[in-house]
């Protein structure tokens, strides 16, 4: 990401050379507090804004991506931010569901990089500046909420920074033990740290441990929703071309993408617009905006260079969902080639182990991380008398079409799924017609 950044105009350049969490696990984070401080050195851009932050260990993206969606269709000018990018950084930054264009872009990140190189602003990070970006720009274009995905864990990322009028935390699971651990409740407490000082809360379905640290942690938050109590999915069909999902206030919703954390998503997103808006939306309505909807995070069908679904999925609890969506949306003899790479030192047994359900008769590693010979030694202790093989590319590994019976899975990391995804992704979050 950063050679691309370099070769443009000075302001990405400098952004590029910027110290970068999301790339080196080592590097320094500064924390809520030094964010705070550069926004109000540039004038509080964000002091007209509603904001709505949304944490969680899997599907912060998509329900973020979906409430902006919502938002637009009642006719709320909203800005998104969003990390990471899937095919052009630009679409970190969301108005009006479309990515702000690059010379607003530069303006405004030009502003900080004199700020910054002038000492008015203590050094950031890339992330930080980012999302100090991304309040400038809220601003710049007259938006009126601004809907901000946290980075790793929430108590100290830099969207901590703001004040949210909404705090949404999708799920709790087991991931960046090595930064927001070492248990899950140490994690749990950290992504409900967004919810600080929020007045009204929106939480997926936690787990027992994430229950117990939110019971904890929101007992003065004035208004809590909770997936699965106050808004309950109480049926759900699912097959290839989407889903019906019953909710308990009779809604029935008919929604084009697959799997459970998927629906959970939307109904989340619907959940924080009603809340925040104090309206009721119709299915009808919802089904409209689904149906539109561009969403990076749920999984994608694609017939084209070969039958494969692609999903960024890359921890353990989306692995498990994942797996799940496929069991429940394909016949359960089907074959399956696996496509597979990961990043930042993730265990490949857990994953695999994760997907063990699936008939696997061939298993593609590429290293965007994880070398290719611990994915091929773990692959092989799961699945023993599927072939292996290594690819220097997602294009070369899916080069070679498997039999006609034989799906491909795509998954691990976002570096892994964006080459077969960006050659057809549209640029905003919803599809033009």
């Amino acid at each position: 990401m950063t050679s691309d950044l370099a070769r443009s105009a000075d302001p990405r350049r400098w952004l590029g050379e910027l110290p970068d969490f999301e790339a080196d696990r080592s590097v320094t984070v500064h924390g809520p507090a030094v964010v705070r401080a550069a926004l109000d050195a540039l004038g509080a851009p964000d002091r007209d804004l509603v904001v709505v932050s949304v944490a969680g260990t899997a599907g912060k993206g998509s329900t973020a991506t979906l409430l902006a969606a919502l938002l637009a269709s009642v006719g709320v000018r909203a800005a998104l931010f969003r990390s990471p990018h899937l095919c052009r950084w630009e679409e970190r930054f969301v108005v009006a569901t479309e990515p702000v264009e690059a010379a607003a872009i530069d303006e405004e990140l030009e502003q900080i990089r004199l700020a910054s190189e002038a000492g008015l602003l203590v050094p950031l990070t890339r992330f930080e500046v980012e999302t100090v970006l991304a309040v400038q720009l809220a601003a710049r274009e007259g938006c009126e909420v601004l809907v901000a995905e946290a980075g790793l864990g929430a108590r100290e990322d830099a969207t901590r920074a703001l004040e949210p009028a909404l705090a949404i935390v999708t799920a709790i699971g087991d991931d960046h033990r090595a930064e927001l651990g070492p248990t899950l409740e140490s994690i749990a407490a950290h992504e409900l740290g967004i919810a600080a000082g929020a007045p009204t809360v929106v939480l997926g379905e936690l787990g027992a441990v994430g229950e117990r640290v939110a019971a904890r942690q929101l007992g003065a938050v004035p208004r809590v929703r909770r997936l699965g109590i106050d808004r309950a999915i109480v049926e759900r069909h699912s097959g290839v071309a989407g889903q019906s999902v019953v909710l308990d206030d009779g809604r029935e919703l008919l929604l084009p993408f697959i799997g459970r954390p998927g629906a959970q998503s939307m109904v989340l997103a619907v959940v924080a617009l009603e809340e925040l808006l104090s309206i009721s939306l119709e299915a009808a309505h919802i089904d409209a905006v689904a149906r539109r909807a561009v969403v990076p995070g749920v999984p994608w069908l694609h017939r084209q260079p070969v039958r494969a679904v692609s999903d960024l999925a890359h921890n353990a609890l989306a692995i498990r969902a994942l797996a799940e969506t496929v069991a429940e949306t394909f016949p359960p003899d089907l074959t399956w080639r696996l496509v597979i790479g990961l990043t930042h030192g993730r265990d490949p047994r857990a994953v695999f182990e994760g997907l063990g359900t699936l008939k696997v008769d061939e298993v593609i590693g590429v290293d965007v991380g994880v070398a290719t010979e611990v994915l091929g030694e773990a692959a092989r202790e799961l699945w023993p008398s599927a072939r292996w093989r290594s690819a220097a590319s997602v294009e070369e590994a899916l080069s070679e079409a498997p039999e006609d019976d034989v799906w491909t899975l795509v998954t691990g990391s976002l570096r892994i799924v964006a080459p077969l995804r960006c050659a057809e992704a549209p640029s905003g979050i919803i599809a033009v017609d």
